[in-house]
């Protein structure tokens, strides 16, 4: 099980209907004793199971090491009270970080997967794991494990919660279809069978059976490809998904493969294995209305059962609003060199810094350099002062306070001189592009006459995207 390093921290909610409600919310938490002072902590090993998973509140970070067993898999247990968006990485741990991950989502069972995603977003997350998911109330697990059995090592987790529309296209109930009588191929070349007549909004209930090996083909001869007739009234994007947000039936085809074709069956577009599974997702804009031919088949000769084929039509827009974490140059010299504010760094790739200000998760940034068990005061605003306070004059050259403070948070450094600093942030869609400004100032007799340093500012804005 992982050691937690982090010191004491405080929530503090972000605000804008006013000033005065600002300052007097602030100052309320920050006079409370810590509320969200720890991650949470995976559980004792073996927590590989339902009934061994830790419970992961929505919107709290957990954090873990998988050992170099090679077959170590650590297990949360989230509870949704509705359907609900979810937002899923993972990011880098403290000490010995892992730098490559995977995670898995399994149903109440605790034996159905989900969803097993391998890696993220390459921009920001290099080869820690990232997805959206939309999820129906109930009981999930949410596994980490290293990608393969040779990773291993530190890492954090954190799950966003969101109204449905947020992170996944809004879609009214999906109306059930069942595959029509075989053969429904309609190719003249493969019997001239009969598609079953689908549409958007539609979850088809289908069964692919064992056949000659095509791969991503979809002109193999003995190969059973399930044809669903279309009809596309206006340009826009659909979506075709053999993944699985609740379980599929009892036998399920192992490796899916989803084709689109046209009125004259010329293939447009096909999807192997989508975010890390095997089973498959494709979207298409269309630009020209008409007939379409959605086919689905099995990747193997043995893959071979039933199938879930959802069908989704083009849904409004999602928000926008990228979260960012901007690290000013700054500080001034300590005892233990110039304090440091930043999100955390994975030492298994270049600029990979996970923590950003996602609306609706627990927001970290660390405090580095700093002398051992040193008081330290937390400095947080919505803005910078136009002039920065300086405090040369007071005997600590160099030495600025560049936040407009509302609140004032006091912790201590870790034995290490490290200062993990937490603040949780609501999910309303309002407080997107709000920005953050942080820093820290450091009780440090070593540091010059006064016995202060600073840190760093840092500027975070307020976003859903990672």
């Amino acid at each position: 099980m992982a050691t937690d390093p982090r010191s004491c921290g405080v929530s503090l909610p972000l605000a804008e209907f006013s000033m005065k409600i600002l300052l007097s919310t602030t100052a309320a938490l920050l006079a409370l004793p810590s509320l969200r002072a720890q991650g949470i902590p995976e559980a004792l090993e073996p927590n590989n199971t339902a009934a061994t998973a830790a419970v992961l509140p929505i919107g709290l970070q957990a954090y873990g090491d998988i050992d170099n067993s090679g077959t170590d898999e650590d297990w949360f247990q989230i509870s949704l009270a509705g359907s609900t968006d979810l937002k899923v990485w993972t990011g880098p741990g403290f000490t010995g970080q892992i730098g490559d991950t995977r995670v898995r989502v399994y149903a109440a069972d605790g034996v159905t997967v989900l969803l097993d995603v391998d890696d993220g977003n390459f921009t920001t997350h290099g080869f820690y794991t990232t997805f959206s998911a939309n999820f129906q109330a109930g009981t999930y697990y949410v596994a980490v494990r290293g990608y393969d059995a040779l990773t291993f090592g530190s890492y954090t987790l954190d799950i966003v919660g969101a109204a449905p529309g947020t992170y996944v296209p809004a879609a009214p109930p999906l109306s059930p279809v069942a595959e029509g009588p075989e053969g429904n191929d309609p190719r003249p070349a493969f019997g001239s069978g009969v598609a079953t007549a689908s549409a958007a909004f539609t979850r088809n209930l289908g069964n692919i059976t064992a056949g000659g090996t095509s791969g991503t083909s979809h002109t193999t001869a003995g190969k059973d490809y399930d044809f669903y007739a279309i009809t596309v009234p206006a340009p826009g994007t659909w979506t075709f998904s053999t993944m699985q947000t609740t379980s599929a039936p009892a036998v399920v085809v192992d490796d899916t493969v989803v084709h689109l074709l046209d009125a004259a069956f010329v293939r447009l577009a096909f999807n192997d294995d989508f975010g890390g599974s095997t089973y498959s997702q494709l979207s298409y804009s269309f630009t020209t209305p008409g007939t379409y031919f959605v086919a689905v088949s099995g990747y193997y000769d043995i893959s071979a059962g039933n199938y879930h084929l959802d069908i989704l039509g083009p849904t409004p827009a999602l928000p926008t609003g990228t979260a960012t974490t901007t690290a000013l140059v700054g500080g001034c010299l300590g005892s233990a060199g110039t304090p440091a504010l930043d999100n955390r760094l994975s030492s298994s790739g270049t600029n990979v810094r996970t923590e950003r200000l996602v609306l609706g998760s627990e927001f970290w940034l660390d405090g580095t350099n700093l002398p051992a068990l040193a008081p330290v005061f937390r400095l947080v605003g919505f803005g910078a002062l136009a002039v920065p306070f300086d405090l040369t004059g007071l005997g600590a050259p160099g030495c600025l306070v560049e936040v407009d403070a509302l609140g004032v948070n006091f912790a201590l450094a870790d034995a290490t001189g490290v200062d993990f600093w937490s603040i949780a942030t609501p999910s309303a869609l309002v407080f997107i592009g709000l920005p953050m400004h942080q820093q820290l100032a450091v009780l440090d007799a070593g540091a010059n006459a006064l016995g202060v340093s600073t840190s760093n500012r840092v500027v975070s804005v307020a976003g859903i995207l990672h």
